[in-house]
């Protein structure tokens, strides 16, 4: 236990810039880090 009045954090994200992310990985596979390879992996998202 801390002490209440303590400063802490828990970041529950990555906060990688954009800039430095070539690729994204999903449970359906992965693509380029672009608009075009995530439509690539859900197409249906075109549909909503």
């Amino acid at each position: 236990m801390i002490p209440v009045d303590e400063a802490v954090a828990n970041p529950a994200f990555d906060v990688t810039p954009g800039g430095l992310v070539e690729a994204i990985v999903t449970e359906r596979g992965h693509c380029p880090a672009t608009a075009a390879g995530l439509r690539a992996l859900y197409p249906e998202a075109d549909d909503a």
